[in-house]
């Protein structure tokens, strides 16, 4: 893989990384049962 193209992809992971943190983060603030487990059922 090109370097430059790495590069891109990186800084596309961090930025998507840094967003599901937020989400998660004001998720759990929001309630104290785990997100996934409600949702699953």
């Amino acid at each position: 893989m090109p370097r430059k193209k790495a590069q891109r992809l990186n800084q596309e992971n961090q930025a998507l990384l840094s967003e599901l943190k937020k989400k998660l983060s004001s998720a759990t603030s929001s309630s104290t049962i785990n997100p996934v487990k409600s949702n699953m059922t």
